[in-house]
């Protein structure tokens, strides 16, 4: 198996567990804020960490 592959699996399986997580959390929180609530925090949390990696690949070209 290639180092390309086994990246691509460690991406995949990452997203999964990305994905399983997300719902567990989602339909525990909505239980106490509000399911509108809850997806206004996990949208401004994933624009905080593309922010996050584009500000590191900038630092990383210099």
């Amino acid at each position: 198996m290639t180092h390309l592959n086994r990246s691509m699996l460690k991406d995949r399986f990452l997203l999964i567990t990305a994905a399983i997580v997300f719902v567990i959390v989602f339909f525990f929180f909505s239980k106490f804020i509000g399911a509108e609530n809850v997806l206004l925090i996990f949208i401004g949390l994933s624009i905080f960490e593309h922010l996050r990696n584009i500000i590191k690949t900038i630092n990383k070209n210099k």
